[in-house]
């Protein structure tokens, strides 16, 4: 009898099953900041550090419906279109500047 792996991820009912809501998100979470490979169907690879949070957890940046962006860069860095990634200290970053235009709006 071959004995199981240990399940890569985490999903909220218990199951090493990956899943998805109704918005077509994922609602599993890779154990130890790796990736999930949808072919291999187990997360692998390099640990991955995020240079941004957003609100639902994931790694990719976001914009709400009016445009606007709905992630925040950590450690006071600015969004970096072309290497999607936060970066600090480069002022001529082809950069999202929408977020630091919210504060006009208040």
């Amino acid at each position: 009898m071959e004995e199981e792996a240990a399940c890569t991820f985490t999903c909220p009912d218990g199951r090493c099953v990956w899943q998805y809501d109704f918005m077509g998100s994922p609602t599993c979470e890779c154990n130890e900041g790796l990736k999930y490979d949808k072919e291999q169907k187990i997360c692998a690879g390099e640990k991955i550090e995020c240079t941004f949070e957003c609100p639902d957890k994931r790694c990719v940046w976001q914009y709400n419906f009016m445009g606007l962006p709905t992630c925040n860069c950590k450690e006071d860095a600015v969004y970096n279109k072309e290497t999607k990634t936060c970066e600090i200290g480069n002022d001529d970053l082809t950069q999202d500047s929408s977020n630091s235009n919210l504060n006009g709006l208040n």
